[in-house]
């Protein structure tokens, strides 16, 4: 996808494997940036499923973020999984929770060092020994990605 529509990328679309997601300032130029990206396809001998189109929306659900004339916001759909997130009894469960959560660092501060204790528990040689401070930077991280504001990122130059 990123070969057939690269001529737009960034300028009026992004694409993620099949995934394609176009902007525009207004109602007009929406439609002037579809037949565009339509037209692509139709070159490259593509075809879209239309069940799978969303057309015109002002919100869109892409790479566990919500896209909107807003910001970008974290998806409400995966953090609902954060709330129920059960305490890490291993080292496995600690990395698979910082995973997840190092996704969206970008809507809080100093991501690494909330998170410090439970990285060290990671580290290559530790033994894991949940500690209080490691339950606070459990409970924050949650805290706060469940409580994530919308942010604006300006169109990288490309």
């Amino acid at each position: 996808m990123e070969s057939v529509l690269k001529k737009l990328l960034w300028k009026i679309c992004l694409v993620y494997i099949d995934d394609i997601v176009t902007f525009s300032e207004d109602f007009s130029s929406g439609l002037n940036n579809l037949r565009a990206v339509f037209s692509c396809l139709r070159d490259a001998g593509l075809k879209l499923k239309p069940q799978k189109c969303r057309l015109f929306s002002r919100q869109a659900s892409f790479l566990g973020h919500i896209v909107s004339e807003a910001g970008v916001q974290c998806d409400p759909a995966k953090l609902k999984a954060v709330r129920h997130w059960s305490v890490p009894s291993n080292i496995t469960e600690v990395r698979s929770f910082l995973g997840f959560a190092s996704y969206y660092r970008r809507f809080f501060r100093n991501f690494a060092g909330i998170a410090e204790p439970l990285t060290s528990l990671i580290r290559k040689n530790s033994k894991f020994l949940w500690s209080t401070e490691c339950q606070q930077a459990f409970d924050k991280i949650r805290k706060c990605l469940t409580s994530a504001p919308v942010r604006s990122y300006p169109m990288p130059d490309r």
